[in-house]
Protein backbone atom coordinates (compact mmCIF):
# COMPACT_ATOMS: atom_id res chain seq x y z
CA UNK A 1 0.00 0.00 0.00
CA UNK A 2 1.35 3.42 -0.89
CA UNK A 3 2.65 5.65 1.86
CA UNK A 4 0.25 8.47 2.79
CA UNK A 5 1.20 11.99 1.77
CA UNK A 6 3.47 13.35 4.49
CA UNK A 7 3.83 16.93 3.24
CA UNK A 8 2.73 19.70 5.60
CA UNK A 9 1.37 23.01 4.32
CA UNK A 10 3.98 25.79 4.36
CA UNK A 11 1.72 28.09 6.37
CA UNK A 12 2.92 26.46 9.59
CA UNK A 13 2.19 27.60 13.10
CA UNK A 14 5.07 29.65 14.46
CA UNK A 15 6.99 27.23 16.63
CA UNK A 16 8.24 28.96 19.75
CA UNK A 17 10.16 25.91 20.94
CA UNK A 18 11.03 22.67 19.23
CA UNK A 19 9.40 19.45 20.37
CA UNK A 20 12.66 18.42 22.00
CA UNK A 21 11.84 20.86 24.80
CA UNK A 22 8.86 18.66 25.65
CA UNK A 23 10.97 15.59 26.13
CA UNK A 24 13.50 17.11 28.48
CA UNK A 25 17.13 16.07 28.66
CA UNK A 26 18.42 12.57 28.21
CA UNK A 27 19.60 10.98 31.45
CA UNK A 28 23.29 10.41 31.95
CA UNK A 29 24.28 7.52 29.74
CA UNK A 30 21.17 7.92 27.60
CA UNK A 31 21.27 7.23 23.88
CA UNK A 32 19.35 7.86 20.69
CA UNK A 33 17.32 5.21 18.95
CA UNK A 34 17.45 4.40 15.27
CA UNK A 35 13.85 5.46 14.65
CA UNK A 36 14.91 8.48 12.60
CA UNK A 37 12.18 9.60 10.16
CA UNK A 38 13.28 9.42 6.54
CA UNK A 39 10.64 11.80 5.21
CA UNK A 40 11.22 15.54 5.53
CA UNK A 41 8.56 18.09 6.37
CA UNK A 42 8.35 20.57 3.54
CA UNK A 43 7.42 23.51 5.77
CA UNK A 44 10.06 23.14 8.48
CA UNK A 45 13.43 24.82 8.49
CA UNK A 46 16.33 22.39 8.70
CA UNK A 47 16.98 23.38 12.30
CA UNK A 48 13.43 22.77 13.51
CA UNK A 49 13.10 19.66 11.37
CA UNK A 50 16.19 18.08 12.89
CA UNK A 51 15.24 19.11 16.42
CA UNK A 52 11.79 17.60 15.96
CA UNK A 53 13.29 14.40 14.59
CA UNK A 54 15.79 14.07 17.43
CA UNK A 55 13.10 14.75 20.00
CA UNK A 56 10.78 12.05 18.74
CA UNK A 57 13.50 9.43 18.85
CA UNK A 58 15.25 10.23 22.12
CA UNK A 59 15.05 7.57 24.78
CA UNK A 60 16.78 6.68 27.99
CA UNK A 61 18.25 3.38 29.06
CA UNK A 62 16.19 2.86 32.18
CA UNK A 63 12.50 2.37 32.84
CA UNK A 64 10.53 4.52 35.23
CA UNK A 65 7.92 2.44 36.99
CA UNK A 66 5.42 5.27 37.26
CA UNK A 67 2.72 3.07 38.76
CA UNK A 68 4.82 2.95 41.92
CA UNK A 69 4.18 6.66 42.40
CA UNK A 70 0.97 7.82 44.03
CA UNK A 71 -1.16 9.80 41.59
CA UNK A 72 -1.01 12.83 43.87
CA UNK A 73 2.79 12.59 44.07
CA UNK A 74 3.41 12.35 40.33
CA UNK A 75 4.93 15.48 38.84
CA UNK A 76 3.11 17.44 36.17
CA UNK A 77 3.52 15.69 32.82
CA UNK A 78 1.93 18.34 30.63
CA UNK A 79 3.65 19.53 27.46
CA UNK A 80 4.23 23.25 27.09
CA UNK A 81 1.77 25.08 24.86
CA UNK A 82 4.44 25.73 22.25
CA UNK A 83 5.37 22.04 22.10
CA UNK A 84 1.75 20.97 21.75
CA UNK A 85 0.99 23.58 19.11
CA UNK A 86 3.95 22.42 17.04
CA UNK A 87 2.40 18.98 16.46
CA UNK A 88 -1.26 19.95 16.00
CA UNK A 89 -3.10 20.07 12.67
CA UNK A 90 -6.64 20.62 11.46
CA UNK A 91 -8.62 17.37 11.92
CA UNK A 92 -10.54 18.05 8.73
CA UNK A 93 -7.87 18.92 6.16
CA UNK A 94 -4.65 18.12 8.11
CA UNK A 95 -3.16 21.53 7.46
CA UNK A 96 -1.67 24.02 9.91
CA UNK A 97 -3.60 25.67 12.72
CA UNK A 98 -3.26 29.31 13.63
CA UNK A 99 -3.45 29.20 17.42
CA UNK A 100 -4.01 32.36 19.43
CA UNK A 101 -7.08 33.58 21.26
CA UNK A 102 -8.90 31.80 18.45
CA UNK A 103 -7.97 28.51 16.75
CA UNK A 104 -8.40 28.61 12.98
CA UNK A 105 -7.20 26.34 10.19
CA UNK A 106 -4.88 28.21 7.84
CA UNK A 107 -6.22 26.28 4.84
CA UNK A 108 -9.94 25.42 5.19
CA UNK A 109 -10.84 28.14 7.71
CA UNK A 110 -12.43 25.74 10.21
CA UNK A 111 -12.49 27.15 13.76
CA UNK A 112 -12.03 25.37 17.05
CA UNK A 113 -12.42 26.20 20.72
CA UNK A 114 -10.63 26.02 24.04
CA UNK A 115 -12.04 24.02 26.93
CA UNK A 116 -11.03 24.42 30.59
CA UNK A 117 -8.48 21.60 30.36
CA UNK A 118 -7.99 20.80 26.66
CA UNK A 119 -8.25 22.17 23.16
CA UNK A 120 -11.44 21.05 21.44
CA UNK A 121 -10.39 19.80 18.00
CA UNK A 122 -13.42 17.76 17.11
CA UNK A 123 -14.09 17.67 13.35
CA UNK A 124 -16.86 19.64 11.71
CA UNK A 125 -20.37 18.46 12.64
CA UNK A 126 -21.18 17.76 8.99
CA UNK A 127 -18.50 15.06 9.02
CA UNK A 128 -20.52 13.29 11.72
CA UNK A 129 -24.07 13.74 10.48
CA UNK A 130 -24.93 10.15 9.49
CA UNK A 131 -27.07 7.77 11.52
CA UNK A 132 -24.07 5.72 12.59
CA UNK A 133 -22.59 8.76 14.33
CA UNK A 134 -25.87 9.22 16.21
CA UNK A 135 -25.50 5.65 17.46
CA UNK A 136 -21.88 6.34 18.40
CA UNK A 137 -22.95 9.40 20.41
CA UNK A 138 -25.37 7.22 22.37
CA UNK A 139 -22.56 4.78 23.11
CA UNK A 140 -20.50 7.67 24.45
CA UNK A 141 -23.37 8.60 26.78
CA UNK A 142 -23.51 4.99 27.96
CA UNK A 143 -19.78 5.03 28.53
CA UNK A 144 -19.98 8.13 30.70
CA UNK A 145 -22.58 6.40 32.89
CA UNK A 146 -20.33 3.37 33.33
CA UNK A 147 -17.29 5.52 34.14
CA UNK A 148 -19.22 7.39 36.82
CA UNK A 149 -20.97 4.37 38.31
CA UNK A 150 -18.16 1.81 38.22
CA UNK A 151 -14.81 3.41 37.28
CA UNK A 152 -12.67 0.54 38.60
CA UNK A 153 -14.19 -1.89 36.10
CA UNK A 154 -14.61 0.46 33.16
CA UNK A 155 -11.54 2.72 33.24
CA UNK A 156 -7.81 1.93 33.28
CA UNK A 157 -7.23 3.07 36.86
CA UNK A 158 -5.46 1.65 39.89
CA UNK A 159 -2.94 -1.16 40.04
CA UNK A 160 -3.90 -3.67 37.35
CA UNK A 161 -1.71 -6.46 36.09
CA UNK A 162 -3.29 -6.39 32.61
CA UNK A 163 -2.41 -2.70 32.29
CA UNK A 164 1.15 -3.32 33.51
CA UNK A 165 1.59 -6.16 31.00
CA UNK A 166 0.51 -3.95 28.14
CA UNK A 167 2.74 -1.12 29.29
CA UNK A 168 5.76 -3.45 29.35
CA UNK A 169 4.83 -4.82 25.93
CA UNK A 170 4.68 -1.33 24.41
CA UNK A 171 8.11 -0.21 25.60
CA UNK A 172 7.16 3.46 25.42
CA UNK A 173 9.75 6.05 24.43
CA UNK A 174 9.84 9.39 22.63
CA UNK A 175 6.50 11.07 21.97
CA UNK A 176 3.50 8.76 22.48
CA UNK A 177 -0.10 9.27 21.34
CA UNK A 178 -2.85 7.45 23.26
CA UNK A 179 -5.92 7.25 21.01
CA UNK A 180 -9.10 6.97 23.05
CA UNK A 181 -7.27 7.72 26.29
CA UNK A 182 -10.46 8.03 28.34
CA UNK A 183 -11.46 10.70 30.86
CA UNK A 184 -9.38 9.43 33.81
CA UNK A 185 -6.49 11.72 34.87
CA UNK A 186 -3.84 9.08 34.10
CA UNK A 187 -4.31 5.70 32.34
CA UNK A 188 -2.73 2.82 34.25
CA UNK A 189 -1.32 1.27 31.06
CA UNK A 190 1.08 4.21 30.68
CA UNK A 191 2.81 3.09 33.88
CA UNK A 192 6.20 2.19 32.41
CA UNK A 193 8.30 4.16 29.95
CA UNK A 194 11.84 5.10 29.03
CA UNK A 195 13.32 8.22 30.55
CA UNK A 196 12.22 11.33 28.69
CA UNK A 197 9.01 9.84 27.28
CA UNK A 198 6.13 12.29 26.78
CA UNK A 199 2.49 11.25 26.45
CA UNK A 200 -0.38 12.96 24.66
CA UNK A 201 -3.96 11.67 24.76
CA UNK A 202 -6.88 12.24 22.40
CA UNK A 203 -10.46 11.41 23.29
CA UNK A 204 -13.95 12.89 22.71
CA UNK A 205 -14.65 12.99 26.47
CA UNK A 206 -11.65 14.94 27.77
CA UNK A 207 -11.39 18.64 28.50
CA UNK A 208 -13.92 19.25 31.22
CA UNK A 209 -11.75 18.03 34.08
CA UNK A 210 -8.00 18.23 34.69
CA UNK A 211 -5.61 15.42 33.84
CA UNK A 212 -2.02 14.60 34.73
CA UNK A 213 -0.76 14.89 31.15
CA UNK A 214 -1.60 16.70 27.91
CA UNK A 215 -4.88 15.71 26.27
CA UNK A 216 -6.83 16.97 23.28
CA UNK A 217 -10.53 16.50 22.57
CA UNK A 218 -10.81 14.75 19.22
CA UNK A 219 -11.62 11.57 17.33
CA UNK A 220 -9.52 8.63 16.15
CA UNK A 221 -10.96 8.90 12.64
CA UNK A 222 -9.92 12.59 12.44
CA UNK A 223 -6.68 12.85 14.41
CA UNK A 224 -5.76 16.54 14.90
CA UNK A 225 -2.01 16.05 14.52
CA UNK A 226 0.69 16.56 11.92
CA UNK A 227 2.12 13.78 9.81
CA UNK A 228 4.85 11.72 11.48
CA UNK A 229 4.50 13.39 14.86
CA UNK A 230 4.68 10.35 17.19
CA UNK A 231 7.10 7.49 17.77
CA UNK A 232 4.31 5.34 19.27
CA UNK A 233 0.55 5.39 18.68
CA UNK A 234 -1.50 3.34 21.14
CA UNK A 235 -5.00 1.85 21.04
CA UNK A 236 -5.74 0.35 24.46
CA UNK A 237 -9.04 -1.56 24.17
CA UNK A 238 -10.47 1.24 22.02
CA UNK A 239 -10.68 0.00 18.39
CA UNK A 240 -14.08 -1.63 18.92
CA UNK A 241 -15.54 1.68 20.13
CA UNK A 242 -14.89 3.57 16.88
CA UNK A 243 -17.31 4.23 14.05
CA UNK A 244 -14.50 3.22 11.69
CA UNK A 245 -11.56 1.35 13.20
CA UNK A 246 -10.09 1.22 9.69
CA UNK A 247 -10.06 5.03 9.48
CA UNK A 248 -8.54 5.20 12.97
CA UNK A 249 -5.70 2.89 11.95
CA UNK A 250 -5.06 4.79 8.72
CA UNK A 251 -4.85 7.98 10.73
CA UNK A 252 -2.42 6.31 13.15
CA UNK A 253 -0.35 5.25 10.15
CA UNK A 254 -0.23 8.88 9.05
CA UNK A 255 0.90 10.37 12.37
CA UNK A 256 3.47 7.74 13.39
CA UNK A 257 7.10 8.39 12.49
CA UNK A 258 8.87 6.34 9.85
CA UNK A 259 10.24 3.46 11.86
CA UNK A 260 7.77 4.09 14.69
CA UNK A 261 5.23 1.54 15.86
CA UNK A 262 1.53 1.24 16.63
CA UNK A 263 0.50 -0.84 19.65
CA UNK A 264 -2.98 -2.32 20.00
CA UNK A 265 -4.62 -3.98 23.01
CA UNK A 266 -7.65 -5.98 21.91
CA UNK A 267 -9.79 -7.66 24.55
CA UNK A 268 -11.64 -10.71 23.21
CA UNK A 269 -14.56 -12.21 25.07
CA UNK A 270 -15.26 -15.92 24.60
CA UNK A 271 -18.41 -16.74 22.64
CA UNK A 272 -19.57 -19.10 25.38
CA UNK A 273 -19.10 -16.54 28.17
CA UNK A 274 -22.20 -16.67 30.40
CA UNK A 275 -24.25 -13.58 31.13
CA UNK A 276 -23.85 -12.23 34.67
CA UNK A 277 -26.34 -13.57 37.18
CA UNK A 278 -27.34 -10.04 38.09
CA UNK A 279 -26.69 -6.63 36.51
CA UNK A 280 -26.53 -3.25 38.19
CA UNK A 281 -29.64 -1.11 37.89
CA UNK A 282 -27.68 1.57 36.02
CA UNK A 283 -26.55 -1.02 33.46
CA UNK A 284 -30.06 -2.34 32.88
CA UNK A 285 -31.19 1.17 31.96
CA UNK A 286 -28.63 1.58 29.15
CA UNK A 287 -30.00 1.41 25.60
CA UNK A 288 -28.19 -0.32 22.74
CA UNK A 289 -28.38 1.98 19.71
CA UNK A 290 -29.00 0.82 16.16
CA UNK A 291 -25.94 -0.67 14.47
CA UNK A 292 -23.98 -1.31 17.70
CA UNK A 293 -22.94 -4.74 18.97
CA UNK A 294 -23.84 -3.90 22.56
CA UNK A 295 -24.36 -0.90 24.84
CA UNK A 296 -20.66 0.03 24.76
CA UNK A 297 -19.14 -1.26 21.50
CA UNK A 298 -19.76 -0.43 17.87
CA UNK A 299 -18.31 -3.73 16.66
CA UNK A 300 -16.53 -6.43 18.63
CA UNK A 301 -13.38 -7.70 16.93
CA UNK A 302 -11.83 -11.12 17.31
CA UNK A 303 -8.16 -11.77 16.63
CA UNK A 304 -8.61 -12.86 13.01
CA UNK A 305 -10.83 -9.88 12.14
CA UNK A 306 -8.35 -7.52 13.77
CA UNK A 307 -5.42 -8.87 11.73
CA UNK A 308 -7.42 -8.52 8.52
CA UNK A 309 -8.19 -4.94 9.54
CA UNK A 310 -4.52 -4.18 10.21
CA UNK A 311 -3.53 -5.55 6.80
CA UNK A 312 -6.22 -3.55 5.01
CA UNK A 313 -4.88 -0.37 6.65
CA UNK A 314 -1.36 -1.03 5.37
CA UNK A 315 -0.03 -2.26 8.72
CA UNK A 316 1.87 -5.44 9.50
CA UNK A 317 1.94 -7.36 12.78
CA UNK A 318 5.59 -7.56 13.85
CA UNK A 319 5.03 -8.81 17.41
CA UNK A 320 2.13 -10.18 19.40
CA UNK A 321 1.28 -11.57 22.82
CA UNK A 322 -1.84 -13.22 24.23
CA UNK A 323 -2.75 -13.39 27.91
CA UNK A 324 -5.68 -15.14 29.53
CA UNK A 325 -7.61 -12.77 31.78
CA UNK A 326 -10.14 -14.78 33.73
CA UNK A 327 -12.05 -17.76 32.39
CA UNK A 328 -13.68 -16.08 29.39
CA UNK A 329 -11.45 -13.22 28.25
CA UNK A 330 -8.20 -13.04 26.32
CA UNK A 331 -6.05 -9.92 26.05
CA UNK A 332 -4.30 -9.76 22.66
CA UNK A 333 -1.39 -7.34 22.27
CA UNK A 334 -0.15 -6.38 18.78
CA UNK A 335 2.79 -4.31 17.64
CA UNK A 336 2.26 -2.95 14.13
CA UNK A 337 4.60 -1.39 11.61
CA UNK A 338 3.83 0.48 8.41
CA UNK A 339 4.16 -1.78 5.38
Amino acid sequence: MAQPNRTVDEQAVAIGASVCDCLGHLPEGGKRSRLTPRVKYASYSTHVENSHRRALTSQGTSLFIMSNLGIDDRHDLHMSDSCLHSILACPNCKQSLLIGDEIICSACGASYTRMPHALNLMPRPDARSSEIWTSWAKLQENGVVSYEQDPDRNLAVGEREDCSRFSRFCGFSGLVLDVGCGPQPWPAYLSESAAGTVFCGVDPLVGGKPGKYTRVRGLAEYLPFRNEAFSHVVFATTLDHFVSPYAGLVEARRVVTSGGTIEVWLGQKAEDAPAPDKSHDWYDQLIKPAGADDVFHMERLDEAAAIDLFNSAGLQVVERESHQSGDYRTDNFFRLAVV
